[in-house]
């Protein structure tokens, strides 16, 4: 029963950043109907307009899958109540 709560939870939370815009659209992780697919292809296609503009393009990517491993919980909720109950 605990985990159905929790799903419901991430769902409620999921539709209200949606819904108020909160995340950079060029956010493609942890998101529905986007995909690394899509990221491949935003890239792709910002220099392939680049290229047509013969325009430069520079990229660093970096791998941040432990990045919110770092993050404090208590900080990040606080901030999801600040965001929630603005």
């Amino acid at each position: 029963m605990e985990m159905l709560g929790l799903k419901e939870t991430m769902i409620q939370m999921a539709n209200f950043i949606e819904k108020e815009d909160l995340l950079y659209h060029g956010q493609y992780g942890f998101r529905s109907r986007h995909s690394t697919e899509h990221a491949i292809q935003d890239i792709l296609n910002t220099i392939q307009s680049n290229m047509d503009r013969k325009q430069h393009t520079c990229a660093i990517f970096i791998d941040l899958k432990k990045a919110f491993d770092r993050v404090s919980h208590r900080i990040l909720l606080d901030k999801l109540y600040i965001y929630i109950y603005i």
